[in-house]
């Protein structure tokens, strides 16, 4: 119907974005999309929401799936949704900022493969993998052996964020699976 799926509330000196989308992801967990705040950067290949993303020695500006546990130049987390995302150039070229609304969703289909969103604060879903054993809400995580996907941290090194749900347990019926989405706090 071309609606707004958000609104805007202004009080007494503040402003709040409320977003109306929601997403199901594959535990049957109810998320809610626009829920994190992310910038816009360049991508050095393919990559996909939820991707667990890296900076590469020697390259300047552009980010990669991550590839090894615990990577040294982890950036964050490619966001499905973001609320508020930072950096867009508009068709006149202007760089601005663009808060979580009907045309976000084709703003980073029109990314394709040279951009990304990539999550700087709240929550976001992000690929997640049994390597480092059962993941429960409270865990860090960090990056993987498999491309792209976050792990739990199992000793002290880089992390993208907290695990806000579980992964691997019977809280979500994902015992038998060994890679999936969860629901990551990225700060």
């Amino acid at each position: 119907n071309g609606a707004p799926n958000y609104g805007i509330e202004v009080g007494a000196g503040d402003v709040r974005v409320t977003c109306l989308d929601a997403v199901r992801l594959t535990n049957g967990a109810d998320t809610f999309l626009c829920s994190d705040i992310a910038e816009v950067y360049e991508a050095g290949e393919k990559l996909e929401p939820g991707d667990v993303v890296v900076w590469q020695p020697g390259i300047e500006r552009k980010v990669f799936k991550s590839t090894e546990p615990y990577a040294n130049g982890i950036a964050g987390i490619y966001s499905t949704m973001p609320g508020i995302l930072l950096g867009n150039e508009d068709a006149s070229g202007s760089i601005g900022v663009e808060i979580g609304n009907s045309n976000t969703a084709q703003t980073i289909k029109r990314m394709a493969d040279q951009q990304m969103p990539l999550a700087l604060a709240g929550r976001a879903p992000v690929k997640v993998t049994m390597e480092g054993g059962a993941v429960k809400p409270g865990d860090l995580l960090t990056s993987s052996s498999k491309p792209g996907y976050a792990m739990k941290a199992v000793k002290s090194g880089r992390v993208v964020g907290m695990a806000m749900e579980s992964f691997g347990g019977k809280a979500n019926n994902a015992e038998k699976a060994r890679d999936g989405k969860i629901l990551c706090f990225v700060n």
